[in-house]
């Protein structure tokens, strides 16, 4: 039989090295089927959601391009949350949709025998911040899916529009295959610019309780020793945003995440702060507290996205540029004039962050799981990777649990906030990195959506510890509800037993209470995965930070 389009994408796939996943759907299996025939490893979910949250995962913990393959329709749309959560996230991330045949498209859409699934995939997949590469016919459709791999390899999510008879038609040419290029560099920084940041850096005047802060631009091993170094010539106590946390794990300045989540010693030092340096970092209200934490100091923001200067905070001095290149500059610069300064690292400052360090987040744990994840956070392999889904537990997940390096962490709460999503991502993150047990921290009413993926972690033996932060409600809700002065009840549902429904469908389920020994509940083996652990914690215990983000939404 001659080779048909289907096949030409299939080889593409393979070419890549690339794993694809999906729920197959009748207009897309063939490409899947005709992959798995090449030797690509494919990973079948229960619903698109987790299928495309998957792609996602991989994508954000390999840096390759997530390719998931679904039907068109309803098959889109199922993923649609994940998604734009990918698209939000800058993920790379390559969704393959099967596509009305040619003839039927545009204006006789309505004549296809199954008229029901239409629906303008281009448009949405594009509101959602997607690029569209459309396989219009044989002869460029294997080019084009080529093209969409390399783009995707740039950070731009991009759907695939697969006409179901361009898949059909014989293949006029050899596939081909991608060439990854890397993501666009920001090109040089301005020299000027750098050299007015290092002469601000050497006034005493302007520069004796230097914060330095990291964010999402600046996660890279390179990045992260560049400005180590740099916050040790200027003595700036180092800090991060969320999905930074840990950068500077061990340095004796570290002050850990800035922020809505940060520690009352670290928030007392920004607020006392005369310089600001922040790498990569929005500084969006969460990390700033709406502007309150950095008080009168100095902006000084680096960035390989100018977009990003003035969109939350007036930075006094900005520096287009990666955050590796502009640290190693800056340090260059300060090594040429020997400049060194104790800055904020005074020994009482530094003394301050190791009892601040020792002491965790400094609050008690009213029942809300704190315990639980601190326990936790010692009996798990160190070599680990955290996601954490959107909802009231994330601000206790995020400060309880360590990674132990740049890379190793992933929230939805940053990105969409939508709900179950952290599912997918955990999985597709499993598979990017077998070796590493991979932490996924969730709450009730988020594995409620997510179930049927659970028997997904069985049937790849998936190496997830999913942690249940069980409150029989959507807690967040509840507190905001109860911040209203309002009914809650709406928000409760009846406590689910997941531990028993993950046993159900394949997967070790252990019940977990605040009275747990959680070091006999599993063994060591047992929490590298896959095992859910049905947290059993105490609603309404986080208040504070839920007034503190009705407050900051305004």
């Amino acid at each position: 039989m001659d080779a048909r389009v289907t096949d030409g994408i299939a080889e593409v796939i393979a070419g890549s090295g690339l794993p694809v996943f999906g729920v197959p759907a009748s207009e897309t299996m063939g490409i899947v089927v005709a992959a798995a025939a090449r030797g690509v490893p494919a990973y079948h979910a229960r619903h698109e959601q987790a299928a495309v949250g998957m792609a996602d995962g991989f994508g954000r913990f390999s840096g390759r391009p997530g390719v998931v393959v679904v039907g068109r329709g309803p098959g889109f749309t199922n993923g649609l949350n994940a998604l734009v959560t990918a698209a939000k996230a800058a993920s790379p991330i390559v969704v393959v949709t099967g596509e009305l045949p040619s003839p039927y498209r545009g204006e006789r859409a309505g004549t296809h025998i199954f008229h029901s699934k239409n629906v303008d995939q281009a448009g949405i997949a594009e509101l959602a911040g997607c690029a569209v590469v459309d396989l219009t016919d044989a002869a460029h459709a294997c080019p084009r899916m080529v093209g969409a791999l390399e783009l995707a390899a740039t950070g731009r999510p991009v759907v695939v529009l697969a006409p179901t008879d361009v898949l059909s038609a014989e293949l006029p040419a050899p596939a081909g295959r991608p060439r990854w290029p890397a993501r666009p560099a920001p090109g040089d920084p301005d020299a000027a610019s750098v050299d007015a940041v290092a002469d601000l850096l050497r006034q005493e005047w302007a520069c004796r309780r230097p914060l330095l802060l990291a964010g999402k631009g600046a996660i890279s091993p390179d990045a992260a020793t560049a400005m180590s170094e740099l916050g040790e010539r200027i003595g700036a106590v180092l800090v991060t945003t969320l999905c930074a946390k840990d950068l500077f794990a061990g340095e004796p300045a570290d002050g850990g995440i800035l922020g809505t989540l940060c520690t009352p010693a670290t928030s007392e030092l920004a607020l006392r702060s005369d310089l600001v340096l922040a790498f990569g970092a929005s500084l969006n209200p969460f990390t700033t507290y709406g502007g309150d934490l950095l008080g009168k100091a100095r902006v000084v923001h680096v960035d390989a996205d100018p977009r990003a200067f003035g969109r939350h905070v007036q930075p006094e001095l900005a520096v287009r540029g990666d955050a590796a290149t502009v640290a190693r500059l800056l340090v260059d610069e300060l090594r040429r004039s020997d400049h060194r300064a104790e800055g904020y690292r005074s020994p009482p400052v530094l003394a301050e962050l190791a009892a601040a360090r020792d002491a965790g987040d400094g609050r008690r744990d009213a029942g809300d799981g704190r315990g639980v994840l601190r326990a936790l956070d010692a009996l798990l392999p160190a070599d680990r990777a955290v996601v954490v889904d959107a909802g009231a537990h994330m601000p206790y997940a995020a400060t309880c649990l360590r990674v132990p390096g740049p890379g190793r962490f992933a929230t939805t709460a940053v990105d969409y906030t939508s709900v179950g999503s952290a599912f997918g991502i955990a999985a597709g993150a499993a598979i990017a990195d077998p070796a590493v047990t991979t932490v996924l921290v969730i709450g009730d009413g988020g594995m409620a959506m997510a179930l049927p993926d659970l028997e997904t972690l069985a049937r790849y033996r998936l190496p997830v510890v999913v942690v249940v932060m069980n409150d029989a409600a959507f807690g967040q809700e509840v507190q905001l509800l109860q911040l209203a002065g309002l009914p809650d009840d709406i928000a409760r549902y009846p406590a689910l037993d997941f531990a028993a429904i993950a046993r159900s469908l394949g997967v070790e389920g252990r019940t977990v209470t605040p009275a747990t020994d959680v070091g006999q509940v599993a063994s060591p083996e047992e929490l590298r995965g896959p095992l859910v652990l049905d947290c059993k914690v105490a609603t309404g215990s986080l208040r504070e930070h839920s007034a503190l983000v009705t407050r900051l939404g305004r």
